[in-house]
């Protein structure tokens, strides 16, 4: 399955081009890290993003009021949405008056946003905070939307059933805390698992994969 980009990771490459404003968004989110990173210089404007969802560059899916299943999230109807960007939150997509719906969990195809958005051929973050340094304080870290979590965990099974592997409960949990740094609690994945997972991985009884 192709990669997803959190709403916050697609912004990160828009407005910096560079794998590692990817990944730091992906810790602390997209406005925490432009508030630390006052040196890089901008490639384009967060807009520019929503410009090519608007204009059919770009596909976006996510939820309706922040509730029910991840769905495609018509550029027509949702002419009026904006970004709504709080320090310390994910981003999200709000409309620019009281009328039509809001959108959390949006996501993004990391391909598209790169084919319409290339990769800088430099990028200057002299003077800024080291950016793989940003995101390692809990207090300041975000929590990974549930449809990007979701895609990775799905991700996980089908990795682990090509290997021919049948992970543990604990197993899920190093996997994902060393994808996310821990970000994600084990009652999350516990949930997915009991949605997402095969059968047999649920046996009762069964003890830790030993299989690494």
């Amino acid at each position: 399955m192709a990669e997803r980009w959190s709403l916050d990771k697609a912004l990160a490459w828009v407005v910096w081009r560079d794998d590692r404003s990817v990944g730091a968004a992906g810790r602390v989110g997209y406005t925490s890290l432009k508030a630390q990173l006052a040196g890089p210089i901008q490639q384009e404007q967060p807009e520019d993003l929503l410009h090519a969802w608007r204009n059919g560059q770009l596909e976006a899916r996510g939820k309706r009021e922040g509730t029910g299943a991840e769905m495609v999230i018509d550029p027509g109807a949702n002419a009026g949405l904006e970004l709504h960007l709080v320090i310390g939150h994910p981003c999200s997509l709000r409309p620019r008056d009281e009328y039509g719906p809001s959108w959390t969990d949006v996501i993004f195809s990391a391909d598209a946003v790169q084919a319409v958005f290339p990769p800088a051929t430099s990028v200057s973050f002299e003077g800024a905070t080291p950016i793989e340094s940003l995101g390692r304080v809990p207090s300041r870290q975000a929590p990974i939307p549930e449809a990007e979590l979701r895609s990775w965990y799905e991700s996980w099974v089908r990795q682990c059933q090509q290997a021919r592997r049948m992970p543990s409960r604990d197993d899920d949990y190093e996997a994902a805390t060393q994808r996310f740094e821990r970000r994600v609690t084990q009652r999350r994945l516990r949930s997915l698992r009991n949605k997402l997972a095969p059968a047999e991985w649920k046996r009762q009884g069964r003890r830790r994969s030993k299989d690494h």
